[in-house]
């Protein structure tokens, strides 16, 4: 949610005032004090349509960031058995709880767990399959992949990557691109 919080305030306050409210962020500004200046932004809107949706997202927004961690956590693993039952539905049932557990290994939150040995026990289960389960499970991580990069770079890059997908431009410059932003982002976004 942070995330589409992030793109919102960009889009009605640009990319300066964005980054300012992204250095305070970062400088230990408390989101109290951000969310006041954000709020007397909105308050000098013209538009009253978009003032409106503004102070909607604005609510939305400081709920998200002030979230105690350990509510993001719990929420970010329910996400995580969601997309697993979602993208991952052609694993057995012992392939899945083997996943759950690296996830959650020694009470770690699925955010520090071993992310490469999880997607290493996925690319090892998905050599295994053979047949409708192999081409079920590349329509899923496919499909999970899509909602991935979507989610990160958000829907106009997402659009950009399909588009020059269509055009005919190699899957490795597509790569490239998506991991110059992936690396760009910081632990926050």
């Amino acid at each position: 949610m942070q995330t589409g919080c992030r793109h919102y305030i960009r889009n009605v306050v640009g990319d300066e005032k964005a980054d300012e409210f992204k250095q305070m962020k970062e400088s230990g500004v408390s989101v109290e004090e951000i969310a006041k200046k954000i709020d007397a932004i909105v308050d000098g809107l013209t538009n009253e349509e978009v003032k409106t949706q503004a102070k909607k997202a604005a609510l939305i927004c400081k709920a998200a960031f002030s979230a105690p961690k350990r509510f993001r956590r719990e929420q970010h693993e329910h996400k995580m058995d969601e997309e697993m039952k979602k993208y991952l539905t052609w694993l057995t049932p012992d392939q899945h709880d083997k996943l759950k557990e690296s996830l959650r290994r020694k009470g770690e939150s699925p955010e520090a767990g071993n992310k490469d040995e999880i997607y290493k026990k996925i690319v090892h289960y998905f050599d295994g399959t053979s047949g409708d389960t192999k081409k079920k499970a590349l329509e899923d991580m496919q499909t999970g992949c899509k909602h991935y990069i979507r989610n990160v770079v958000g829907d106009e890059k997402a659009d950009e990557f399909k588009q020059m997908r269509e055009s005919g431009v190699p899957v490795d410059e597509i790569a490239k691109k998506i991991d110059e932003i992936v690396d760009g982002l910081t632990n926050e976004e």
